[in-house]
This record gives structure tokens, C-alpha cells and sequence, in this order.
């Protein structure tokens, strides 16, 4: 006989005892539809048990639902339960079959491979001849025969969406720690449980009753040490904002998580923290109305539709993440046409995804959020084109903001070294546009000579550190910028000329490498580009 375990009330029952030393475990009397009460109480039975006998007529309850949840608990908790889940379960009662016949899923369970339903007369002989289910027999005998539906469907889609999303990215990058950050709703619900199962084949339940676990992600945790986010989301409570704060452990954080239709329904204080660049990231729900949003097709009419464009509005460099349960392509790419810098596709429980789908969802919201951490800088890039000043009615000016706006429309978009790289050159045409505006140059005598073309016909001189080295003969563009900055609207950086000689290089060796590898630009030399051309053109008059 292999190792059994009943679950009873009487254990002075004559076939307990034809059974020799055989292990009873009480069962206490568990409220009608208290699934975490019974998830609990199996979560503690052995691991190890190969035949798991349940006394039906022993248990103090009228609902005689307790031993087909008993059952299915069982079946459903393989993570949990291990080897004890393939067990063979017998279900002892003198009740006809007709009496356990009309309980849904609950009594599906008897279809399935080694359940069965038998009288006191024969248990000892069924016991005997018992055995629990291959992995396989798991899989094609129990899971493949089975289906489970969402039990509060009052709910919604977007909801059940929350809950399981929360549950999946819980489960790769927290699995240790998914007890204290999923609800409990979530987790004792059979709904769930059954989806988390659905996907699985014969080796990957052999794997997890071995205790085998699957490969995670190398990394977990996100760098995030002086970093604050902000989480809008009508249901952050469903296990998102402990998620998030498990990849950003290091993080502050505020929360929104009121039903909102607008922008304007945030509260000042968020709203104010937005627009002065209190954070650096923010995730955003795309259906923050609850379940009226349930309905919706259009992307434009989406409450986080139009709460992105809102804060794209006030703030066009902060970085947001959508979190939205939609996989339709036209919807995305709206998203991404707003302005969202990224998006997290929740999981659905409809469709049952492998693990490894889960652990490259995981994988690329790590990359998505560590990629938008590097690009909160555009926030302080944006706000310092907006405090720009130059001479009003001068078409240098005009030509100068044209190509600004340029830049900070490429390096908002910027995803790919190329990006950066097309960004700072377009950026870089602004010290092209001073030149050719301030600068004339003519051939005298076998030389340039240049000249500012303001009223002065001031020749230009090389000034270098500040110093000056005499009459400008180069038609370098640094040596020409310099020259604007230091001479001719005296500038006062004596590391001026050093940087801007050096960030001009940069993009005459990007442009033209020769025999040299062509440098990579990246989003700080674009930065370190921007901050000069701020002190340039803040000396401008």
C-alpha cells in the first residue's frame, strides 16, 4: 500500500482500522466559499503522499461541497502541495453519486483521472489498489479535463486583469516573497490557481514536484537609490505598488489611487509635483474609470489616455510607463504616439501563458523601467530649452529655437545609439546657425580673415581659456564659437573653449571617422552638449 493520509473526523471507523497504522489528520469545520481557509489547511499536509483519503461522512458540515473543495484545493495547489497534489484521492461516503452531482466545477473533479467517489464497503480494497498520477497523467487526466471560471465576474475584465498582472510579475521577481505582496483573495483564488497551472507540461510538473525551480531573472532589483516614482492606479492595492517596490526597493514613491476620468482630477499637490519634476518615473494605469471603462474601443477615449496627455502637456521629458491589460497593436502604438516612454502588458488569465512567457514580460518591464530611469534627465533638457531667452525679432534667434525644437523632438524619441547620435548632431547645428550668422569670413592677402557681423567689423580673435592668442586665422568652428562666446559677448567660462572644442570633435569624428572607428554618442554626450550650449547662448544679448 503506498504512504496514505485521511481526512477525517471518526478515526475509530472500521475500515480506519483495517487499514493498520495509517495517518488521520482532523479537518476543521471550514465556512461555505472560504477558500483561503481551506488553501491554508492544505497547504500544511505532507508533501510526500501518495493516497489521500477523504471521510465525507465524518465531516461536521452539511454542505457536502467540503470534500470535493478538499479535492480540488489539493489538485490546484501543486506548488504548494508538491508530490501530495498528483496523490490518488478517494472520497468515501454512502451517499449516492447524485448527491455530489451539481456543484459546478467542484464536482467535475470526479471526471478526472484517479478521483473517485466510493462506499465504506470498498475503500479498503481501492486504497490498496491506488497509486498517484504521472505528471503526465497530471496534465491530461486532470488539468487538460478541467475549467475554471472567474467567480466575481461583477468585477470585470480589467480587474480580474489587475489582480492576475500583479500576480505574474509577483511571481518571477518576488517569488519568495509573493505570499506578502499578492492579496490573499488573489492567491487563494481557484480561478487563479487554475490559470497559474493551465499552461504547464509533463516535465515542467515533474520539475516543480522536484522542487526544481525555473530560472529567474538574473537581476530583481533595479538600482534605485535617490530615485521617486509615482503609481496612478485605481487599483495599486491589487499587489502593483509592492511589486514595484520590490524592483525599486530603494525608491520613494507617491500613490494615486482613486478613479479618475482626467488630468485635472489629480490632486494640486501631485499635479504640482509633476510639473516641477518631483519625479522620475511614472507608471499609469490605462483604465483609471473602473469598471465603466469595460466597454471602451477607442484608445483616445481611454481615462489614461487622456491623463498621458496631460502630463505630457505640463511636463514633456518626465518619463511614464503604462500598465495596461490591452494587446491590441493600434492601442499600444496610440500610447507610444502620446507620449509614453514604455509599456507593461498585465497579463490575462484568458489566455494561458507558459512561465517563460512571464519571465520575458518581467525581463523587458526591468528593461523598460531602467531605460526611462536614464532618460529622466530629458525632464531638466525640456524645461531648459523652455527658460531659453534670446534677442527677440533677430532671425538668428528664430533659427536657433527652430533648431532646438528639432533636437528635443529627436532626443525624445531616442531609443538606439544611432538616435542619440542624430540628436546630437541636429543639436550641434546650433553653434552652425551662431556662426554663420555672427561670423563673415574673406580671403585677404593669402589668408581668411574673419569678422563679427555685428555693427562693430570687429576681427575675430583665438581665445583659448580665456586668454587671447591673437588674431583668429582658422575657420575651425570651435575657435569660432569661442570667439562669439568670449569676445564678442564676453563670456566668463575660461573652460569654455576646452568643452565646446572637444564636443565639436565629437561630431566632425561621428561624421567623418576616416581611418578611425567611429566614436558611440550616447544620451550624456548629448547632455554634456546641451548643458554648453545653454551657457552659450546664455550670454547671448
Amino acid at each position: 500500500m503506498e504512504k496514505t493520509l485521511i481526512l477525517g473526523n471518526k478515526p475509530e471507523k472500521w475500515w480506519i482500522k483495517d487499514l493498520g497504522e495509517t495517518d488521520v489528520l482532523s479537518v476543521p469545520n471550514f465556512s461555505v466559499g472560504k477558500n483561503s481557509d481551506i488553501s491554508n489547511f492544505v497547504r500544511e499536509l505532507p508533501k510526500d503522499i501518495d493516497c489521500v483519503v477523504i471521510d465525507a461522512d465524518s465531516l461536521y458540515t452539511e454542505n457536502i461541497e467540503l470534500p470535493l473543495d478538499l479535492a480540488l484545493q489539493i489538485r490546484l495547489m501543486l506548488r504548494e502541495c508538491l508530490h501530495t497534489s498528483l496523490s490518488s484521492i478517494i472520497i468515501v461516503s454512502d451517499l449516492s453519486i447524485e448527491a455530489f452531482r451539481d456543484y459546478g466545477v467542484k464536482s467535475m473533479i470526479l471526471m478526472t483521472r484517479k478521483v473517485s467517489l466510493v462506499q465504506s464497503e470498498v475503500v479498503c480494497e481501492v486504497i490498496r489498489n491506488s497509486a498517484p498520477l504521472s505528471p503526465g497523467e497530471y496534465v491530461e487526466g486532470f488539468l487538460n479535463l478541467i475549467k475554471i471560471e472567474p467567480q466575481q465576474k461583477i468585477e470585470g475584465r480589467h480587474s480580474i486583469a489587475n489582480e492576475w498582472g500583479a500576480e505574474r510579475l509577483g511571481s518571477v521577481v518576488c517569488p519568495d516573497r509573493k505570499s506578502d505582496i499578492i492579496p490573499l483573495k488573489t492567491s487563494s483564488s481557484l480561478y487563479f490557481r487554475y490559470c497559474n497551472l493551465a499552461s504547464l507540461n509533463a516535465d515542467e510538473v515533474r520539475g516543480i514536484i522536484n522542487c526544481k525551480s525555473q530560472e529567474r531573472i538574473e537581476s530583481k532589483e533595479i538600482e534605485s537609490k535617490g530615485v521617486k516614482f509615482l503609481l496612478i492606479d485605481d487599483e495599486a492595492d491589487k499587489g502593483w505598488l509592492k511589486v514595484l517596490s520590490v524592483l525599486m526597493p530603494d525608491a520613494e514613491y507617491d500613490v494615486w489611487n482613486t478613479p479618475i476620468q482626467s488630468y485635472d482630477d489629480i490632486n494640486s499637490e501631485i499635479r504640482n509635483n509633476i510639473k516641477s519634476r518631483k519625479y522620475d518615473l511614472i507608471f499609469l494605469d490605462l483604465r483609471m474609470a473602473g469598471v465603466s471603462e469595460e466597454s471602451v474601443l477607442n484608445p483616445e477615449d481611454f481615462s489614461g489616455m487622456r491623463i498621458l496627455r496631460g502630463i505630457k502637456k505640463v511636463n514633456r521629458g518626465i518619463q511614464v510607463i503604462m500598465l495596461t491589460a490591452t494587446n491590441k497593436s493600434w492601442n499600444l502604438k496610440a500610447l507610444l504616439d502620446a507620449g509614453a516612454n514604455g509599456y507593461y502588458m498585465k497579463e490575462s488569465p484568458e489566455y494561458h501563458f507558459p512561465v517563460t512567457y512571464s519571465e520575458q514580460n518581467a525581463n523587458a518591464l526591468i528593461e523598460t523601467i531602467e531605460a526611462c530611469l536614464e532618460n529622466s534627465y530629458l525632464q531638466d533638457i525640456v524645461a531648459g530649452v523652455a527658460q531659453l531667452t534670446l534677442p527677440a525679432d533677430s532671425e538668428c534667434s528664430d533659427n536657433i529655437y527652430n533648431q532646438l525644437k528639432i533636437a528635443l523632438s529627436l532626443i525624445l524619441k531616442a531609443k538606439t545609439n544611432a538616435d542619440y547620435a542624430f540628436a546630437y548632431i541636429s543639436l550641434e547645428q546650433v553653434f552652425e546657425i551662431a556662426t554663420s550668422s555672427l561670423i563673415r569670413q574673406s580671403w585677404n592677402n593669402g589668408r581668411y580673415e574673419f569678422f563679427f557681423t555685428e555693427d562693430t567689423h570687429e576681427k575675430c580673435r583665438l581665445i583659448e581659456g580665456g586668454k587671447d592668442k591673437g588674431l583668429l586665422d582658422s575657420a575651425a568652428q570651435w575657435k569660432k564659437v569661442s570667439a562669439i562666446y568670449y569676445q564678442l559677448y564676453g563670456g566668463g567660462d575660461s573652460t569654455f573653449s576646452a568643452k565646446v572644442e572637444y564636443l565639436i570633435s565629437l561630431r566632425n569624428k561621428y561624421i567623418h571617422p576616416g581611418t578611425e572607428d567611429k566614436p558611440v554618442i550616447t544620451q550624456v554626450d548629448f547632455q554634456n552638449l546641451f548643458d554648453v550650449i545653454v551657457l552659450f547662448l546664455s550670454v547671448f544679448k
